[in-house]
């Protein structure tokens, strides 16, 4: 997929629980909303019917970026679930819920691009004027969030290989070397497409891909030689920053792999 522009828009709310998939009596949350939640707001937004937008947001068909502009930390709480056979019952499950540091909220500017030309100018529209279509949720239905239009470009340039800092998550299949120094790097395997659960009596969803990205647990810049990057470094002196922050053997076996014939 050929991507020529973007979209930019931030998301954010008090609380959050993007539930881990591989958890289950004691759901664990994300640090980040993961690519699932993701196709779920924007099909929110744009008041898509469920099951009938996972082709189109599929991610051969679209893409997604995210960076955190507040963090958050987890907490657990015990919630009382409603026994469906019998209403006078409750069930108490144990639930860590993601709130957001320093009193604020959480808050994540997420990138967007799809090859569906209708649906991508239909979201930018939406976004522009505030119509939220059935609303943002972050993770489950009572944790009430907000969207907001940030911009769009089309200045992108890809390069094959990067040596510098990287403002978004970053995917690990594209890392080469990492540099950890001043930053909280977090490993988290992520659900990235879904289908329709088929087994019977069940209505859900079941996880189709995963994939492992890189988190900075602050939203802090990650400083990484990296695969498929959206800026041109070709021909560039090293930055004053990049020779404070990594060591000159690091500099110098990342400029031999850009520009090695």
């Amino acid at each position: 997929m050929e991507i020529d522009k973007f979209l930019i828009f931030e998301i954010g709310g008090k609380f959050a629980q993007f539930k881990k998939f591989y958890t289950n009596s004691s759901s664990l949350t994300y640090p980040i909303p993961p690519r699932t939640v993701l196709m779920g707001m924007v099909a929110s937004i744009l008041e898509e019917n469920r099951d009938e937008y996972y082709n189109w947001l599929s991610p051969s068909n679209s893409k997604f970026g995210i960076k955190i502009i507040n963090g958050g930390y987890g907490i657990m709480q015990c919630l009382n679930y409603l026994n469906p056979d019998n209403k006078s019952r409750t069930t108490p499950k144990r639930l860590q819920i993601l709130k957001a540091t320093n009193n604020k909220s959480l808050k994540y500017q997420i990138y967007f691009y799809c090859n569906d030309d209708n649906k991508y100018n239909e979201l930018k529209e939406r976004l522009k004027t505030g119509n939220l279509g059935y609303g943002v949720y972050l993770g489950q239905r009572q944790f009430r969030g907000y969207a907001k239009y940030i911009g769009e470009t089309d200045n992108i340039q890809h390069i094959e290989k990067h040596c510098g800092e990287l403002n978004s998550c970053v995917c690990m299949d594209n890392v080469m070397e990492l540099n950890y120094d001043n930053v909280k790097l977090l490993r988290e395997r992520i659900p990235i497409s879904f289908k329709k659960e088929t087994k019977a009596k069940q209505n859900g969803r079941e996880p189709l891909d995963k994939m492992d990205i890189i988190i900075e647990e602050e939203g802090k810049k990650i400083f990484a030689f990296a695969d498929n990057v959206l800026e041109s470094i070709k021909a560039k002196p090293f930055m004053k920053i990049q020779n404070e922050i990594y060591p000159k053997e690091f500099l110098d076996q990342g400029r031999e792999l850009i520009f090695k014939d």
